[in-house]
């Protein structure tokens, strides 16, 4: 049975990736920052069909609860065959309004988390011969949105990070590969008006927003013996406002 570490596994994408995974009784670890009814119900549907979970929860800007998290993982788990790194955060506004303490906390979310569990659990995938990791960066993290020039810039460093480590574990037989989403239907997005909605679909050719399951899907794909000879690559996931 395959080990597999999700991050951020309680919001939008990371339910469902919950779901894509444990079709395939993947014994599961779970990191969230906070708990909520659809988190917690999902958990419940799949340990009853006999799906191994086992969670944690770390606020990933506060170093010293990441470093929790990694011991309460290391008390479950000898190892990883895979590893999403899903969790993240978001932030707005004009450069000259943001602050560092904000600056610095986006980063310890989304990128220094990253290095420092994949430092941490990247041993024991080298020992067992090979594994996949996915990071998920974002649309912002290829071409950087304005006013979230903080948060484009941690998913960009994201990309850069997982190419780099593509080419560092190789000859290992460790894939790494990252997925950029676009405006996928998550609690992230929901404070978006109607009006700016319908500009920014204006852009899409598919015409309308993503789904948490078609990023999900992309990941599942990424990590199975389908993409055995995929690494280093970033995969857009954003009905073509890219192209």
């Amino acid at each position: 049975m395959a080990n597999i570490l999700i991050t951020g596994a309680s919001g939008g994408i990371g339910r469902a990736l919950i779901d894509v995974f444990a079709e395939e009784n993947f014994k599961m670890f779970l990191h969230y920052r906070r708990l909520n009814p659809k988190f917690t119900e999902i958990i419940k549907k799949h340990r009853e069909r006999g799906v191994t979970i086992e969670t944690g929860q770390a606020d990933f800007s506060l170093p010293e609860s990441l470093g929790d998290l990694e011991n309460k993982i290391r008390e479950k788990f000898d190892g990883f065959d895979y590893i999403i790194h899903n969790a993240g955060t978001s932030s707005s506004g004009l450069i000259q309004d943001l602050d560092l303490i904000e600056w610095n906390q986006l980063m310890q979310v989304n990128l220094t988390g990253v290095f420092q569990l994949t430092k941490s659990f990247l041993p024991d995938m080298i020992k067992k011969g090979g594994g996949s990791i996915v990071t998920v960066s974002s649309i912002w993290g290829i071409c950087g949105a304005s006013c979230e020039v903080a948060y484009s810039a941690s998913k960009a460093a994201l990309v850069g990070f997982s190419k780099a480590l593509a080419a560092e574990v190789g000859p290992c037989n460790i894939r790494v590969n990252c997925v950029a989403p676009g405006l996928i239907d998550t609690a992230m997005n929901e404070d978006m008006s109607p009006e700016d909605l319908a500009e920014f679909l204006k852009a899409v050719p598919l015409g309308r927003i993503g789904k948490a399951e078609e990023v999900a899907s992309v990941v599942k794909f990424l990590t199975s013996d389908k993409a055995s000879y995929i690494t280093g690559q970033v995969i857009d996931v954003n009905g073509g406002y890219l192209r």
